[in-house]
């Protein structure tokens, strides 16, 4: 998904009758203005999204409606690239993930982001957004849901870094087939997620796979790739619906 353009009120409020087909007509009857109006802003939003016709835009726009689109979006920002490292250091028996962040706020003010983090085979440790050390605010069907606010909040159209580094315990030997998995919570441009092993112990196989819900699926859009010690997944089309595993085995 490619990062949405500034607009303004009216053409938010446009962009969901365009994307479901609407007719001009129709859309004037909706909001009660001119015919005339209607397409004076979709020419404006036809350019924001560099496209010549309603067809070139679709998807585009079929996707800022459904993440972006007043008078309630679903989402206040656009991420332009989630890196993730992941250490996993057999002799400190810890696996240390940092997540960085590269984001934009697309409707502000931008008051609160959410982390989430769910029970696994490892022991959560710590986890710290922006240097803070976090506890969780809620549990949310088994997934710890955490908060970072903005103080003073985030103005639109702002860009933004944040980081979050998470420690987990791996004391417990006994797993015979060990996983990290990322997903994207907030529509990106870009996932890379990198993973290295450091210590007194090898990997024996690495490798990855895609999921959505409970389905493993083909994601032909990633690169991978793969040494004894460490691995690179890449992707520039990120999913919601997906997450994206490196598994290994001793």
């Amino acid at each position: 998904m490619r990062r949405p353009p500034q607009l303004t009120q009216r053409e938010a409020e446009i962009v969901p009758f365009l994307a479901s087909g609407f007719s001009r007509a129709e859309i004037a009857q909706h909001l009660d203005v001119s015919e005339e109006t209607v397409k004076k802003h979709t020419s404006n939003i036809l350019a924001k999204f560099d496209s010549l016709t309603l067809r070139d835009a679709f998807y585009a726009l079929k996707n800022y409606a459904e993440y972006y689109a007043l008078p309630s979006p679903a989402y206040q920002v656009f991420n332009r690239a989630l890196v993730v490292d992941t250490i996993v250091d057999t002799d400190a028996n810890e696996m240390r993930v940092e997540l960085n962040f590269d984001l934009e706020c697309i409707h502000g003010p931008l008051e609160k982001l959410i982390h989430t983090s769910a029970k696994g085979k490892f022991v959560l440790k710590s986890i710290c957004i922006d240097g803070v050390k976090q506890q969780p605010v809620r549990l949310e069907m088994g997934v710890n849901i955490y908060e970072n606010r903005y103080i003073p909040p985030i103005k639109r159209g702002k860009r933004f870094q944040r980081q979050t580094k998470i420690v987990y315990d791996m004391l417990d030997k006994t797993f015979d087939d060990h996983f990290y998995y990322v997903s994207c919570i907030y529509p990106s441009g870009v996932l890379e997620y990198r993973i290295r092993f450091v210590g007194a112990r090898t990997p024996k196989k690495i490798g990855y796979s895609v999921h959505s819900n409970t389905l493993t699926v083909v994601d032909k859009s990633l690169e991978w790739d793969c040494g004894t010690q460490s691995a690179r997944l890449f992707t520039n089309n990120p999913m919601l619906n997906h997450y994206y595993k490196i598994n290994w085995q001793w």
